[in-house]
């Protein structure tokens, strides 16, 4: 997948891969995969291994971020959301729509192959499907239909397991804290993520009526927010003044055209 050529920023409609959501999309096929290595594991010995899930979020958040340097030391990163051409609510609540998958992830403690498959399947599948529309097998519509169908999936399957295992609300609710602390406080990843996984490791403390009433006082809350002006103006401001380098863009459509 390294050897395809393409644009070197994602393409106004984003449903073309450029080099950084490969690298963003490398970085977490290997989490998952070290997190189903933890589960196979987990099973082969017979017990937990304490502080594996976390040390594997940790090293995706550290290389997630090195990317985001590269390609921003390069003049090439795109945000990810924030640079999809929907209302300004859609986006607020796409970005804060990333905080469950990593909640979960450090709630379930890394329980079963089913969950962290489905994430897997997520990415994968909408890489190829992104692949068939570089080829003009599929138009852009398509894979703005299959993206959403296959999170749903994703999501069903992850939220079986929570309430299975009984971490739901803790997960929405730390989700859901650490999305107002990231986006609102500025807070940087890691120290949300860190105040998170502490968070969810004493979950036993607090009952399951106080997770749900915190998950959903957060929730209204990001509702607000969301809809809120000052969000529009945030949220669209990194997309919308950054210049236009020319010289790249028109590299970029050249690129395309002959990826085409």
């Amino acid at each position: 997948g390294f050897h395809f050529r393409m644009p070197r920023r994602r393409t106004q409609e984003g449903s073309r891969q450029w080099p950084e959501y490969r690298w963003q999309a490398f970085v977490y096929v290997v989490c998952c995969l070290a997190l189903l290595l933890v589960v196979w594991a987990q099973r082969a010995v017979g017990y937990p291994l304490c502080g594996a899930v976390e040390a594997i979020v940790f090293i995706r958040l550290f290389f997630s971020q090195a990317v985001i340097k590269h390609f921003s030391a390069l003049g090439e990163y795109t945000p990810t959301f924030r640079a999809i051409r929907v209302p300004p609510f859609m986006t607020y609540f796409l970005c804060a729509s990333q905080f469950p998958v990593t909640a979960g992830i450090l709630a379930g403690g890394a329980q079963r192959f089913a969950g962290i498959f489905a994430n897997l399947f997520v990415l994968q599948f909408t890489a190829f499907a992104m692949t068939l529309h570089r080829k003009r097998r599929v138009p852009h519509w398509v894979v703005a239909v299959i993206y959403p169908t296959i999170l749903t999936m994703a999501a069903a399957v992850n939220m079986r397991e929570a309430i299975e295992f009984g971490y739901l609300w803790p997960m929405l609710a730390v989700a859901n804290v650490a999305a107002l602390l990231r986006m609102e406080l500025r807070w940087s990843k890691y120290a949300v993520w860190i105040v998170g996984a502490i968070l969810l490791q004493c979950r036993q403390r607090l009952t399951q009526a106080s997770w749900m009433t915190l998950a959903t006082v957060t929730l209204v809350v990001i509702g607000v927010r969301a809809f809120q002006a000052s969000s529009q103006d945030r949220f669209r401001k990194e997309v919308t003044e950054r210049p236009l380098d020319t010289t790249r863009y028109s590299k970029d459509l050249e690129e395309e055209g002959v990826n085409a």
